[in-house]
């Protein structure tokens, strides 16, 4: 029998699934440097991007790509294979239907007491004044529910912070935390809602920044920065410091019960 990719790197058997697809520089190479002895995975649905992967770019030793269909087959990945999933961007890929077929598959991916980790940011704002509300739904919210290429209707999930508990639970996992982070849209002048709120755009801007260039695929690339005009109209700023206004940011985790499915199945 032929050594695993671990053995033959002397690396532990420790595995990480990255599902925000493989941003080169991003989190799951950061994630590759700063655990040298473990193996990290990233997704693509592009079959141009995994054929040239390596090619133009050195990643880690220890990164792994692999290409799936879809985002709801995760097939070419064994069962109980990772430790480890983490994902920030399903808000943005996933429609309402996707989110408990590939929640399963993380479920049949993950090892027996392995866990989940999913950041969601939603769409709506809370808070919102309307000047801020008038812009998301023409430039946010129309353009993730129009049709695609092929003329197919999205169905995406505006506040899927209101789903994910159930949709982790639907999914067979257990153990469910949840951590709601606030995160204002505006700043009042002082260091900490300055530094919070551009943190809060800038990862609203990466979510949600282009959605009419393929909205639906799984990032496959880092890309420069862009900021939202939205940010730079006064009358935004002034409504998100009046208002109050902030970001829908919450931060979940689950677990993968180590009691055999099968033989749960068998009591019910």
């Amino acid at each position: 029998m032929g050594q695993t990719d671990a053995e033959l790197l002397g690396l532990d058997d420790m595995r990480i699934l990255d599902l925000d697809g493989p941003a080169l520089g991003g989190w799951s190479w950061q994630l590759a440097h700063e655990y040298p002895a473990a193996l990290v995975y990233n997704i693509t649905t592009s079959q141009k991007y995994f054929e040239n992967y390596g090619l133009k770019h050195m990643q880690p030793l220890n990164h792994r790509l692999v290409l799936t269909e879809s985002l709801t087959s995760l097939q070419p990945l064994e069962s109980n294979s990772f430790d480890v999933i983490t994902a920030r961007a399903l808000p943005r890929i996933l429609q309402k239907h996707e989110w408990i077929p590939l929640l399963k598959e993380c479920h049949r991916v993950l090892k027996p007491d392995g866990y989940i980790e999913v950041t969601i940011v939603d769409t709506v704002l809370n808070n919102m004044g309307p000047v801020t509300r008038a812009w998301i739904e023409e430039n946010i919210i129309d353009p993730a529910l129009s049709a695609n290429e092929k003329g197919e209707g999205r169905n995406i999930d505006l506040h899927p912070s209101k789903s994910i508990l159930h949709n982790l639970e639907s999914a067979g996992l257990v153990d469910i935390h949840k951590c709601w982070v606030w995160m204002p849209a505006g700043t009042i002048g002082d260091e900490l809602s300055s530094v919070t709120s551009r943190v809060g755009r800038y990862f609203y801007d990466e979510l949600f920044g282009n959605w009419k260039t393929n909205a639906a695929e799984v990032p496959s690339d880092i890309k420069a920065h862009r900021e939202l005009d939205l940010w730079n109209d006064p009358r935004v700023q002034t409504e998100c410091v009046r208002d109050s206004t902030a970001f829908r940011w919450l931060k979940c985790h689950a677990r993968k019960g180590n009691f055999p499915q099968n033989l749960v199945a068998a009591y019910l």
